[in-house]
């Protein structure tokens, strides 16, 4: 049934300017829980298959965010309780949890550079295994923003919002202009879901 919603799920919001992550009952709109991450958290996913819920911490361990050492706080959904914190790369801005893999996907503006000075550096991907939480960096273009997940062909598209086309590991990566970026990664998904090339 559109539009009605039929289980009242967790919504999780993260609040950079206090390093915390609120759980919201969906059903009631009201606030369940507040876990403490660290600090600045950016962006979040949801791991549905495990009930995980994987923070990007732009800042890190750094309270001043001086520099941009980013982690991953791992929450697990059924206690509210962070119970993992994993080292990715510089400024982690976006997140991508596959449920289908158990794979992890951060995006990392800065790559390995925490100062995050212009010019950027070339922007990394940590893959974080959600069993182990081990991680490998996979190098993409400059300064990456977006990103989406086919869970049905195991790709992971990356939006560079400074250029640089690398294709690698898992990923299939486009970048061109901003807006033909989305254009390719739209006609692509739909061309993946309807079964063609």
């Amino acid at each position: 049934m559109t539009g009605v919603q039929t289980c009242a799920l967790p919504i999780y919001t993260a609040c950079k300017s206090d390093g915390t992550v609120s759980v919201i009952d969906g059903g009631s709109n009201t606030v369940i829980a507040t876990v403490t991450v660290e600090g600045s958290p950016f962006a979040l996913d949801v791991n549905t298959a495990t009930n995980k819920i994987y923070v990007a911490n732009s800042c890190g361990t750094d309270p001043t965010c001086t520099t941009y050492s980013g982690t991953v706080s791992v929450i697990d959904g059924a206690s509210n309780t962070v119970t993992a914190t994993v080292n990715v790369g510089a400024s982690p801005a976006n997140v991508a949890a596959n449920a289908m893999t158990n794979k992890v996907y951060v995006a990392n503006e800065c790559g390995t550079d925490p100062t995050c000075n212009s010019p950027f550096a070339q922007g990394t991907i940590t893959v974080i295994d959600g069993a182990t939480n081990n991680t490998q960096t996979v190098n993409v273009g400059v300064y990456p923003l977006g990103m989406g997940l086919n869970t049905a062909t195991n790709k992971t598209y990356v939006v560079n919002s400074c250029g640089g086309d690398i294709e690698a590991a898992e990923f299939q990566q486009v970048c061109h202009r901003r807006v033909d970026v989305v254009t390719i990664f739209l006609k692509r998904l739909v061309s993946n879901s309807l079964g063609i090339g």
